[in-house]
C-alpha cells in the first residue's frame, strides 16, 4: 500500500473522505496490509471498522465499479475516478473509504 499523499486531518473527521485504493492477490493479503500499515498510519483513537467501510474484490474491478455502493459515493465517486486517473490507476481489488 502506498500512501501517496500526506494526512491531513485526524480520523474521524466530518466532511472529509480519503480513499485508499489498492490490488492484492489475496483478501488476507489486503487485511494484513491494512493492520500493518494504514492502521498506524492513521493513528486512529477507534477501530478502523468504526469510521471505514471496506471492498475486497477477487478480480480487478474499474475503479467506479469498486466504489459504488458505499456510503455516501454520490458524493465522492466522480472525484475520485478522475484522481485514480490521474495517477494511472483504471482498476484495483480493494478499496477502503473512510
Amino acid at each position: 500500500m502506498d500512501i501517496r499523499s500526506p494526512m491531513k486531518s485526524i480520523y474521524p473527521a466530518s466532511g472529509s473522505v480519503s480513499i485508499w485504493i489498492c490490488t492484492f492477490d489475496s483478501e488476507d493479503d489486503f487485511d494484513q496490509e491494512v493492520d500493518q500499515k494504514l492502521v498506524p498510519a492513521l493513528g486512529l483513537p477507534c477501530d478502523i471498522d468504526a469510521i471505514c467501510e471496506t471492498t475486497f474484490e477477487s478480480k480487478p474491478s474499474p475503479i467506479r465499479t469498486l466504489l459504488t455502493g458505499f456510503s455516501g459515493d454520490s458524493t465522492f465517486l466522480d472525484s475520485a475516478v478522475r484522481a485514480a486517473m490521474s495517477m494511472g490507476v483504471e482498476s484495483a481489488t480493494a478499496a477502503i473509504v473512510c
